[in-house]
């Protein structure tokens, strides 16, 4: 019989402790699609005149911000990349792991909405829910982190970031992910 009860609570533990998570995913996933849609909402304005140099400093100045307005004090939001333009977007060294792991994930044929890293931990003090989702080079994306980036362009990136390594990108490639870290409530 105390195998019987062991077994249900572990069952009826289980299956409340996937719920939690997944409402937490939830959570994580707003957070990104607003983080998202403010920066594509700027850019857009931005480039609204066609001038992406313009654009190009909006980005510069605004992105990160715009980013960080969506962390919370349970949730913290960055965006990562192996080939970073803003030293403050350089990813951990698990972070790049996930990224290069992403790489070759979509080397292999993954698709690209399945490149994402979940992980939970639990220490004894609270739970966190790592959640790693990478980002498509898309074609807007290439008037600054193409191959084919004008001189004026070039010459406003080299002033803003020196030490620029974003460029020559293509798209379908992974320019990057949003990396959340979340605090279960």
């Amino acid at each position: 019989m105390k195998i019987y009860f062991l077994l249900f609570y572990f069952i009826i533990f289980h299956l409340k402790s996937d719920d939690d998570i997944n409402y937490q995913e939830k959570l994580v996933i707003a957070t990104i699609n607003k983080t998202m849609k403010n920066l594509k909402n700027k850019l857009q304005i931005a480039l609204k005149d066609g001038d992406i140099v313009s654009a190009l400093k909006i980005c510069s100045v605004e992105a990160q911000d715009l980013t960080i307005l969506n962390s919370t004090e349970k949730t913290s939001i960055k965006r990562i990349s192996l080939k970073y333009r803003n030293p403050a977007n350089k990813p951990t060294k698990q972070e790049a792991l996930i990224l290069k792991s992403f790489e070759e994930k979509l080397q292999s044929g993954t698709e690209f909405k399945d490149l994402v890293f979940k992980k939970t931990t639990t220490n004894y003090k609270e739970k966190t829910y790592i959640f790693i989702k990478a980002i498509p080079v898309k074609e807007v994306c290439l008037n600054c982190h193409g191959s084919n980036v004008s001189n004026k362009v070039l010459r406003q990136i080299k002033i803003n970031y020196p030490d620029d390594k974003a460029i020559d990108f293509n798209i379908g490639e992974i320019r990057g992910a949003f990396s959340v870290r979340h605090i279960f409530n």
